[in-house]
């Protein structure tokens, strides 16, 4: 079946499926945008969050408040049938009067699981009304993650944050840790970087620039070796001179560095 996702396996399965782009915009950017979700998906800040949105669907609290919404709006005791011809008009037609009597119970959800309701509250809808994700009309697919990448020039009502110099944000939810921060931006870095190359500042040189203290450093532990000092004599003397606390493995890093780069 087209809409049988019942794991975050299966939501992976669903990317190619996706269109969150016009019709009418360029084949590049089409692909982009889907390799660009797919990359989102895989990162285990986007996996963390949709295997725990699983695993809350389950419980016997968020089962029972649906079916007690479902009797309340005359739906079908295990939902509508997504399959079925249409099927979107049950929950976005104009005949639809119930979704008031549904979003209570959806704040409800997301308040005791810890879910922010405004970025999942079209995703527990659709189980409602279908007993599962069917991704109808999810068009915030990119915050459906501990964290969330954002375009800058995209909050107007931050004047204080729009600017060139600081184009990219990354938000965090407190369930974050390191290692997901350090995936999450692995597997979108080509997101971030399309962003940035709008902004490129040609003022900004900082890659251009030589750490000129670290150099002269590493100049005079070179010029103390070829001397013939030992590397525990040449770190006694560097320590003395820049007042570092440099041990002789790190001579040792510093010489085999500066022979490569005198090759």
């Amino acid at each position: 079946m087209k809409h049988e996702i019942q794991s975050y396996q299966d939501v992976i399965k669903y990317i190619p499926l996706m269109a969150d782009v016009d019709d009418d915009w360029p084949e590049d950017d089409y692909k982009f945008v889907q390799d660009a979700q797919r990359r989102h998906l895989l990162a285990q800040s986007s996996g963390k969050m949709w295997n725990y949105f699983f695993d809350v669907i389950k419980k016997d609290y968020f089962i029972d408040l649906v079916v007690k919404v479902r009797a309340k709006c005359n739906m079908p005791i295990q939902g509508y049938n997504p399959e079925l011809p249409n099927a979107h008009l049950k929950l976005f037609g104009q005949g639809n009067t119930d979704r008031h009597k549904v979003f209570p119970v959806i704040k409800k959800i997301c308040n005791k699981y810890g879910f922010n309701y405004e970025t999942w509250k079209g995703v527990f809808e659709e189980v409602v009304y279908f007993g599962k994700p069917v991704f109808f009309f999810i068009d915030n697919f990119f915050d459906l993650s501990l964290i969330r990448l954002v375009d800058v020039s995209m909050l107007k009502s931050n004047k204080k944050l729009l600017s060139n110099d600081y184009p990219v944000a990354l938000l965090f939810t407190p369930a974050v840790g390191r290692r997901d921060v350090e995936n999450f931006i692995k597997f979108n870095w080509k997101r971030i970087a399309r962003v940035l190359s709008n902004f490129k500042n040609f003022n900004l040189r900082v890659d251009k620039i030589r750490n000129r203290p670290k150099q002269k450093i590493n100049q005079f532990i070179f010029n103390m070796f070829k001397r013939g000092l030992k590397p525990r004599e040449v770190a006694s003397s560097a320590n003395k001179k820049f007042g570092t606390a440099l041990t002789y493995a790190d001579v040792n890093d510093v010489i085999k560095i500066e022979k490569k780069r005198r090759k």
